[in-house]
């Protein structure tokens, strides 16, 4: 909230909380798992596939940002989100 009030920063939030893009962050995140999120693409030479979000895990957030790049979005989808597995099983695992 340094950029935005509270007001509207929870606004926002509100908002990326909405998204309904599960193709690679959020695939096998447990349904119930409240996570403020958003995805980019870009296509020139390559293809960029790039997603950032919180996830509101318990008591101890956190953040993960993956940005990749490559030539078949559903690779690059399917990375992001093993990567997003491999951090959610790191933080319930602790």
């Amino acid at each position: 909230a340094t950029y935005l009030n509270r007001e509207n920063s929870q606004m926002a939030l509100s908002v990326l909380c909405q998204s309904k893009y599960s193709k690679s962050f959020t695939r096998n995140l447990p349904k119930d798992m409240k996570v403020a999120h958003k995805y980019g693409t870009a296509a020139t030479d390559n293809k960029y596939l790039s997603e950032t979000g919180i996830v509101y895990y318990s008591d101890t957030p956190y953040l993960l940002v993956v940005m990749t790049k490559g030539n078949d979005y559903n690779k690059q989808s399917d990375l992001i989100s093993k990567i997003s597995d491999m951090v959610f099983a790191d933080f319930t695992a602790n």
